[in-house]
């Protein structure tokens, strides 16, 4: 019921935005809708699209498209939908939010035996980081429509305040290693973390 498989009626509520490239909007609507997507892409597909901008796609090499859309079509909204949430991620880093990833180990897997006979660090892509833009854009939106509309009795998850005392342990620890790091805020956090990212498998993780 649930699935995003194409060319499907599915009953949705949606929140709809009027937003431009630069990630600012304009107005915004809640409601009951009836989607019918016209394609199913994986996350290789759409970043494909992203590192190949000028590439001539064809048919043959992305899953079938219904409902009269054509690759342009469906190339041109993911680069949109693309330069959107890079506007939409820059700013949530710039009031201060922080972003703290486990490395996710994926395990390839022997045809014969189902056994795993290795390993590689899966990485975080543009594609990925896409989905995950307007999914919180979607849900910081709902939070606020509940808040708004129901103040007295609305429900919302909020992470508590980290305990500082951990936190300065773990500045010290890192100044030991040469590492300077600040745990003032969340932001001061991301900001002084954004120093040692490298571009090996593990800090693109």
């Amino acid at each position: 019921l649930c699935s995003l498989n194409p060319d499907h009626d599915r009953l949705t509520f949606s929140v709809i935005w009027t937003i431009d490239e630069q990630g600012q909007i304009y107005d915004e609507w809640y409601g009951r809708t009836i989607i019918r997507s016209c394609v199913k892409l994986s996350y290789d597909h759409a970043q494909g699209f992203i590192e190949q901008p000028e590439k001539e796609w064809s048919r043959a090499e992305l899953p079938p498209i219904t409902n009269s859309f054509g690759v342009p079509d469906v190339m041109k909204r993911v680069l949109l939908l693309n330069k959107i949430a890079l506007n939409l991620r820059k700013q949530r880093f710039d009031n201060g939010a922080l972003r703290l990833d486990q490395v996710k180990l994926q395990y390839t897997l022997d045809n014969e035996t189902g056994l795993p006979n290795g390993y590689f660090v899966y990485q975080q892509k543009d594609s990925n980081r896409l989905i995950e833009e307007f999914m919180l854009l979607a849900n910081m939106a709902v939070a606020h429509k509940i808040k708004n509309s129901f103040p007295d009795k609305a429900i919302l998850r909020r992470h508590p305040s980290p305990q500082q005392k951990p936190l300065e342990a773990v500045e010290e620890l890192c100044k030991n290693l040469g590492l300077n790091i600040s745990t003032k805020s969340a932001g001061e956090l991301q900001r002084t973390m954004w120093k040692y990212y490298g571009e090996d498998e593990f800090s693109l993780a």
